[in-house]
């Protein structure tokens, strides 16, 4: 009898395992199925359409933020982006033109790919577009992965069918990073370790012992209207030191919208927007710190000045705290109402059961995974499963929601800390946003009202470098193609990737330029690509606003380069003066060209970091630098108690010997510039 139990139990098993294992793979047919044939009802039914938005708008939000750090002018236009960028997204995650993305013409055949259990699956696993070449496997037991071209398409168990949950599009953000549980392949073993990254943008622990009254005076005052350009006006929010739980939704209603002599301009949404808006769950979510959304204005022309609204989250009554570490691998931790499993921790991946009480809200977890120095780590990418039915154990208090989670890890975890939110409470807050504060001529136009803050993120620090450390940099001539299709050439050097390369100093005045000949005035025109890579072209030197590019026979000369070798940090108080920096109100301004460098936004170190009492980073106000023949200021967007600033206290000199002709000329069809 026992062993027909048995064996009537390992027969359920084993037709659950084949289940399991053939299920995604005609998910996977129907998708394409219903991408081939563009029917929104069968997409709908297994595509996750809000999840793929979160995930190409963080792959997008990744992106940008690369390049902004990298290119100056992406930040300086960075509202006007990020609106199009948002549009974008939210005109692409239709299923028309999803199917659209999927059917573009950089697809290309895809040869045949071992699954999970190394089976060689024919290009197009049950492909029924001739046209769309693909294939399908698992890369995790808990996810399914479509490859075609450079989509990926991933599939995650939802409600006990499999859905398309993310897309991953190359070059944007790094999804096939080693996971928690690798596709096994010959070369596993020979695998090079997951290098380690600090995750500076991780935010503080959750706290329950929240003072409401305080932090609805703070919530009310940290909106801020950043970009105005069509019907729509873009306002954000800031979250950086406010202890909402990750994953926690808010609901914003508009209230009011005035310009500045104080007409209504709140417009409203139309019934397809406000539908769209519903399916993707715009404006609901935060990420790292910022929520975004758009207010709708009663006409194109219209400019908002303040808007009004009134803000609706969850705050938890109270925390349950549970620490593990790689001693406690497959030991289940109970604390209080929540409980913890660490079923896996290795180089560069991390997995966990979360149990959480069944009859409560579903709110994620905050989870840090730290190294052995205790600092936390970064989590390119995660991916969980939490089935419906309630789980039950005599180790439970109660019925328990189980969430079976993996994270993939840049570097070696040591430990992990998870903070479960309980008890959440509504909380209303209403609140004003305001314009961004304009600077005219170094001098602000009218009084900050509101102060903005930044994310608390770690400077990084220079290094002590000696002379031998700017030896090998060379000077190549290239031939370049500008933006508007015009070629001319350029000088182009590249620093050491160092931080210290951010404060660098170059001067061109010790060159020659040739034309036919003969030597020739010149204007240069430096650009800067990341913190490292040097462009400089010649424009005829004349005061005409559009003087033409130089195309010369032969550069000769030197390039200086001035090179931070020793730094420190000095504080400069709330209307003090040191060292020639002075903090009046919300400017710094300090000696040009002296020990402190000027300020940079899109580059990290930075020269200038401003707090307010509390140790709050206050953030820098755009637009609001200034200089003459003798000194240099900047604002921040808020009055801060003092500022860190950084002295370069010993500099490297350098003489780069230029002699390069037209022999010597590169070409490349990119403008660093």
């Amino acid at each position: 009898m026992k062993n027909n139990v048995a064996i009537a139990a390992a027969a359920v098993i084993g037709l659950n395992l084949v289940i399991y294992l053939a299920t995604p793979y005609y998910s996977a047919w129907r998708i394409m199925q219903s991408v081939s044939s563009g029917s929104p009802a069968q997409m709908e039914r297994y595509i996750d359409f809000p999840s793929v938005q979160s995930s190409l708008r963080q792959q997008v939000d990744s992106a940008f933020t690369a390049q902004a750090e990298k290119d100056p002018m992406v930040a300086a236009f960075a509202p006007m982006i990020r609106q199009a960028l948002d549009s974008m997204i939210d005109e692409l995650v239709q299923p028309d033109k999803l199917a659209e993305l999927i059917h573009s013409g950089k697809l290309q055949p895809a040869p045949a790919r071992p699954d999970k259990t190394g089976t060689a699956r024919p290009g197009g696993v049950g492909n029924g577009a001739a046209e769309l070449d693909w294939y399908a496997f698992f890369d995790r037991p808990d996810r399914f992965r479509i490859s075609a071209g450079d989509l990926s398409l991933y599939m995650e168990m939802r409600q006990w069918r499999w859905q398309l949950t993310a897309i991953g599009i190359d070059g944007l953000l790094d999804m096939d990073a080693p996971r928690g549980q690798p596709v096994a392949s010959a070369d596993a073993a020979s695998a090079e370790p997951v290098a380690e990254e600090i995750d500076t943008h991780s935010p503080p622990p959750p706290r329950s012992n929240i003072d409401r009254e305080a932090l609805r005076e703070r919530l009310a005052k940290s909106f801020f209207i950043t970009g105005d350009f069509s019907d729509k006006a873009m306002v954000e929010g800031d979250f950086h030191y406010t202890p909402v739980p990750p994953g926690t939704e808010i609901e914003v209603t508009w209230l009011d919208a005035r310009d500045a002599d104080g007409n209504p301009v709140l417009g409203s949404f139309t019934e397809q927007e406000l539908k769209e808006r519903e399916k993707f769950r715009s404006g609901k979510g935060i990420f790292q710190g910022q929520w975004q959304d758009k207010l709708p204005k009663s006409s194109a022309d219209a400019s908002v000045a303040t808007a009004s609204g009134q803000l609706k989250l969850q705050l938890p009554a109270r925390i349950e705290h549970i620490s593990l570490d790689g001693s406690q691998l497959n030991q289940l931790q109970v604390q209080g109402d929540v409980a913890a499993n660490l079923t896996q921790m290795e180089n560069g991946s991390l997995s966990l059961s979360l149990y959480q009480p069944h009859d409560q809200a579903e709110v994620e977890p905050l989870v840090y995974i730290r190294n052995a120095q205790g600092q936390p780590l970064r989590k390119p990418s995660a991916s969980s499963v939490t089935p419906t039915e309630p789980v039950e154990k005599d180790e439970f208090p109660r019925p328990m929601r189980s969430t079976r989670i993996s994270y993939s890890v840049a570097g070696t975890p040591a430990s992990v800390d998870i903070y479960f939110p309980l008890g959440m409470e509504e909380v209303e807050v209403e609140f004003t946003a305001t314009q961004k504060p304009e600077v005219l001529f170094g001098e602000l136009k009218a009084p900050i009202l509101q102060t903005r803050y930044a994310a608390p993120r770690p400077e990084q620090e220079l290094s002590p470098v000696d002379a031998g450390v700017l030896d090998g940099i060379e000077v190549e001539l290239v031939e370049e193609t500008t933006w508007d299709n015009k070629s001319h050439t350029s000088l182009q050097f590249t620093l050491p990737e160092l931080s210290n390369s951010v404060f660098a100093r170059v001067e061109y005045g010790n060159l020659q330029v040739f034309k036919d000949g003969q030597a020739v005035e010149f204007t240069p025109s430096q650009s800067r690509s990341g913190t490292t890579e040097y462009s400089v072209s010649f424009q005829e030197d004349t005061d005409s606003f559009n003087s033409a590019y130089l195309v010369p026979d032969r550069i000769t000369g030197s390039i200086t380069l001035s090179y931070p070798a020793r730094a420190e940090t000095v504080r400069v108080n709330q209307g003090e003066t040191f060292r020639g920096a002075t903090l009046d109100g919300a400017q710094l301004s300090y000696p040009k060209d002296g020990e402190f460098p000027r300020y940079s936004s899109v580059f990290n170190p930075r020269s200038a970091s401003a707090f307010d009492s509390d140790g709050r980073r206050i953030a820098y106000l755009p637009g609001g630098d200034y200089w003459d023949d003798d000194s240099y200021s900047l604002y921040f967007w808020g009055e801060p108690d003092h500022v860190e600033l950084k002295a370069i206290t010993e500099w490297v000199e350098k003489e780069i010997p230029v002699d390069l002709s037209l022999d010597d000329l590169q070409s490349t069809g990119d403008s660093r510039g």
